[in-house]
């Protein structure tokens, strides 16, 4: 049973009305039949325009709006105003429910939220979960080695007040931020050889940079993490021989920013998630022996590029792209009355960063994003004139070694579906 390529299709390939309630094994690769409108019937969809307990969502001009991904949200009309915008945070599916008229003429923001897409699975109650990208918006930086400090969070468990971490023999971390308005602290550097920096405090929303020791083997401290909409903090710098370590790049905020840039050393760090860029991999500056780039971190727009690695002849290899993170794992819009879209709505996924080059083995190219799938019924009538943008990313290229050799670049991200119909 079921539609084959090559084949006829028969009366028995499609669902009709009186079996909607067979089991699912009846049903298993046939289709539902439209009716004479060409739309869907709604008999075959599990659908529901909610209650309306949430209000009427009104975003006016140069307001922005941040709602929450997995959860149902259930209005009685949407209307985003032109210059409005809605925002979401988390890494989930988006179900929006009105019992009445939907006007989008603003942004609807959906992007950056997933590392992997999938398919609408139940319409109006629950969508595929692809696969989030690590909960790391908000984190600080790791320091390059143990006798450096780490970057401060973003204060959301434990607020403090984002002061800088001291150098010491073993580098102090950054403080917290207070998961509002500031920004986690940088971390210390150590004090190899008697040299060393403290972490800068943090700069509003933004993380603060890790202290640097370019003295002989010293470790850079971390950045500390952006909050809201703020950018991760730099890496520290470390010595550029061998055992000498740049610190990671702090997160962006959870609505907003881009990753910190992972300090360069003897071996680099990797850079700092953004929801939009990701911040690049800090290079390898070990000129006698295998020194390494560090990676880039993942961006909703672009992933970090690798860091270059170091140049010596006895080898050092470029650090890996970071990923374009994906659209939302799925978007859905049920409106229960007209549909006016002349907005925007970005659920695209991000591009891939570039792998460093090295002397010896370059970095691979990071992963584009996988689009989102949206799905939008309506009830009443349409006007459907806007951009809905939820193409897959491209992919990073590989870094090249001093030989020539390219290194493989990444894959592309899916694009997504999107399916917008009427149902009676």
């Amino acid at each position: 049973m079921g539609i084959i390529a090559g084949q006829d299709a028969l009366a028995s390939d499609f669902i009709n009305e009186s079996e909607k309630n067979a089991t699912p094994a009846n049903d298993e690769g046939r289709v539902s039949k439209l009716n004479e409108s060409g739309s869907i019937d709604s008999v075959f969809l599990h659908r529901s325009s909610g209650d309306g307990s949430d209000g009427a969502l009104n975003i006016g001009d140069g307001v922005t709006t941040t709602l929450n991904t997995g959860q149902i949200y259930n209005y009685t009309t949407i209307d985003i105003h032109i210059n409005g915008t809605l925002k979401f945070t988390g890494n989930d599916w988006i179900i929006l429910r009105t019992t009445g008229d939907v006007d989008i003429q603003g942004t609807v923001e959906a992007k950056g939220l997933a590392t992997e897409t999938k398919g609408l699975i139940a319409f109006g109650v629950a969508l595929s979960g692809g696969t989030p990208m690590s909960e790391s918006l908000g984190k600080g930086g790791i320091a390059g080695d143990v006798s450096a400090g780490d970057g401060g969070d973003d204060g959301t468990t434990s607020p403090s007040d984002g002061a800088g971490g001291a150098s010491g023999a073993t580098g102090v971390d950054g403080n917290n931020g207070n998961g509002t308005t500031v920004g986690g602290g940088g971390g210390g550097s150590d004090i190899e050889d008697g040299g060393g920096n403290p972490g800068s405090n943090a700069s509003g929303k933004n993380g603060g940079a890790g202290g640097s020791n370019t003295n002989d083997n010293g470790d850079g401290g971390a950045g500390g993490a952006g909050v809201d909409d703020g950018n991760g903090g730099a890496g520290g710098t470390g010595d550029n021989r061998v055992n000498g370590y740049g610190g990671a790049g702090g997160s962006s905020g959870k609505n907003g920013g881009s990753g910190g840039a992972g300090g360069a050393g003897g071996h680099g760090a990797k850079g700092g998630d953004g929801y939009i860029n990701g911040g690049d991999g800090g290079n390898g500056l070990q000129f006698n022996s295998y020194g390494y780039g560090g990676a880039g971190g993942s961006g909703g727009i672009k992933g970090g590029d690798g860091g270059a690695g170091g140049a010596s002849s006895d080898g050092g290899s470029g650090g890996a792209g970071g990923n374009g993170t994906g659209g939302a794992t799925a978007f859905y819009m049920y409106c229960g009355g007209d549909l006016s879209f002349s907005g925007t709505l970005n659920a695209f996924g991000g591009d891939g960063g570039d792998g460093g080059d090295a002397f010896s083995v370059g970095g691979v190219g990071g992963n584009g994003g996988d689009g989102s799938d949206v799905f939008i019924i309506y009830t009443g009538t349409s006007t459907v004139s806007g951009s809905i943008n939820n193409t897959g990313g491209t992919s990073g290229q590989g870094g090249t070694s001093s030989a020539g050799v390219k290194a493989k670049n990444g894959k592309n991200g899916n694009s997504g579906r999107t399916i917008i119909t009427k149902i009676v």
